[in-house]
C-alpha cells in the first residue's frame, strides 16, 4: 500500500513547492499534501484493478485461441498460472 517512502517523497515535494512559491500559507499546503496522498491511494487501487482487468483479458484471449481452426499445442493447452492466480481472484471478488 502506501509506505513511508511515498509519504516522504510527497512531503519533500510539498516543502520544495512552498520554498519555490515563497508562499507561507501552511494550511493550504497541508490540505494539498493530504489531497495528494489520497490521490496516491486512489492510484494504488486503480493499479490493483488493472491487474484484475488484465487477467480477464488473458482469459478471453485464451478462450479464443482454443477455438482456432489450426490451433497449436500451446493454444490447446496454455499455461494458466496467471489466470488461476488466487490473489488476483480474491481481488476480483472485492
Amino acid at each position: 500500500m502506501i509506505n513511508r517512502r511515498h509519504i516522504r517523497v510527497k512531503v519533500m515535494q510539498s516543502v520544495y513547492a512552498i520554498l519555490q512559491s515563497h508562499n507561507d500559507d501552511i494550511i493550504r499546503e497541508e490540505k494539498f499534501l493530504k489531497h495528494s496522498i489520497l490521490k496516491m491511494f486512489d492510484l494504488y487501487v486503480l493499479n490493483l484493478q488493472l491487474i484484475v482487468e488484465v487477467q480477464k483479458l488473458a482469459a478471453k484471449k485464451m478462450a479464443l485461441s482454443k477455438k482456432k481452426i489450426l490451433a497449436t499445442t500451446l493454444d490447446l493447452k496454455p499455461n494458466t498460472k496467471f489466470i488461476d492466480n488466487k490473489v488476483i481472484a480474491a481481488l476480483h471478488k472485492v
